[in-house]
Order: C-alpha cells, then sequence, then structure tokens
C-alpha cells in the first residue's frame, strides 16, 4: 500500500504521483471537487489535463445514481488515443487519464485504497460545502 497523504500540501501531490510511477500508461491523476476544483494534481509531462471533465462526471454520476441501479461509483471512457476513467467520491472526483493500453483494471483496484487515504480531504470538503 502507499503511504497516507498529508492533506493540504505538497504531500497530496506527491502520494497522487505515486500512481504515475506504479501504474503503466497512466498520464495523470486529478482530484477535484465537484466543482471542478483542482485540489491535487499528477501528470506526466505533455500529458493531457482534466479540462472540465470532473464537474461533468459528478453531475453525470449523480444522475445514473437515480436510474435505480445503485450508486454510480466510477465511469470508463474509451477514445481513440486515451483512456479515462472517472471515481467518485462525491464530493471529491478522482479522473485517471492515460493512453490506450492503460490497465483499467489496476486502476480500479487501487480505488478502494485512494478513497480511505482521501477521506478526511473528502470529509473537510463537505463540511466547507455545508457552510455556504
Amino acid at each position: 500500500t502507499m503511504e497516507e497523504p498529508t492533506l493540504g500540501n505538497v504531500e497530496l501531490d506527491t502520494y497522487t504521483g505515486k500512481f504515475l510511477r506504479c501504474i503503466p500508461g497512466l498520464l495523470s491523476v486529478v482530484i477535484t471537487d465537484r466543482e471542478g476544483v483542482i485540489l491535487s494534481k499528477a501528470i506526466q509531462q505533455g500529458a493531457t489535463e482534466d479540462d472540465g471533465m470532473s464537474s461533468t462526471f459528478a453531475t453525470a454520476a449523480e444522475q445514473a445514481s437515480k436510474c435505480g441501479l445503485g450508486k454510480c461509483k466510477s465511469m470508463v471512457s474509451f477514445y481513440k488515443n486515451n483512456i479515462i476513467v472517472h471515481i467518485s467520491h462525491l464530493p471529491l472526483v478522482i479522473t485517471f487519464i492515460g493512453t490506450p493500453d492503460l490497465n483499467v483494471g489496476l486502476v480500479l483496484g487501487v480505488q478502494a485504497e485512494l478513497k480511505r487515504s482521501l477521506d478526511p480531504l473528502q470529509i473537510s470538503v463537505k463540511n466547507a460545502e455545508s457552510e455556504i
């Protein structure tokens, strides 16, 4: 397992960056709130950033959860040059962008550990949202 991040500073970016070294084909990891505000990111040089996709995913996940199939936990999108995996940990959204040969199973396999590590940040963002 990876070390727990110290939230609110450089250590979170360092923790996020460890995924780039551990998952072949991974180009970037971005953690945002549901509005798309970037809280942490680790991006390979020359790779694509999130570009607002996380806020669209948050809305889509909330709507998909209303279909009677249960809570939407993640979505995977396959494109010509990239695979994008969004993981819901609302109000946080974790976005992985990879090459076409990204091992999606490996990305989805780390989500439980990642969510557990981000629980303190999730609670902080929820509390901040409730104060608005």
